[in-house]
């Protein structure tokens, strides 16, 4: 139940914790990887966050591999899903490479929730769009530090 849930949301989330044996010095060098680890450490919080728990795995996941429900969502919303752990491994992959770019994968995943979601999940577009803030909020909070690299 509750409990098998949440150790399966921690094993997903295990990638952000800190892993042993690396000294600060022997992270990413490049602006570029700078870049992504500031926005990587913007979305932590949120991917821990159980309030935006729907918005953290790929929606197939979401959707407990309902075929007739992905299929409804890819004609709702097309085949362009995007999740906060889709968004840390463009991050990692070092594929983001704006503020800006970052923030339209933001607004697609809040405009596919307020395609798919409106009339299903009523309370999910609100979450969408108050996460979607939050993390604007939190990358004008950094910007100075993300426009020096």
């Amino acid at each position: 139940g509750e409990l098998q849930r949440a150790r399966q949301r921690d094993e997903r989330l295990a990638y952000l914790r800190p892993r042993p044996g690396l000294v600060p010095h022997q992270r990413r060098t490049t602006a570029m990887d700078k870049f992504s680890a500031i926005l990587k450490d913007i979305l932590a919080p949120f991917m821990q966050d159980t309030y935006y728990h729907a918005f953290v795995v790929p929606i197939e996941s979401q959707l407990g591999g309902d075929r007739k429900k992905l299929s409804e969502y890819k004609k709702r919303v097309g085949d362009e899903p995007v999740d906060l752990e889709m968004i840390v491994k463009k991050l990692d992959a070092l594929q983001i490479h704006s503020v800006q770019g970052f923030l339209e994968l933001m607004e697609r995943l809040e405009r596919n929730c307020h395609r798919y979601c409106d009339e299903k999940y009523v309370h999910l577009p609100t979450i969408a769009t108050q996460l979607v803030s939050e993390v604007r909020k939190a990358v004008e909070q950094r910007r100075a530090e993300l426009e020096q690299l």
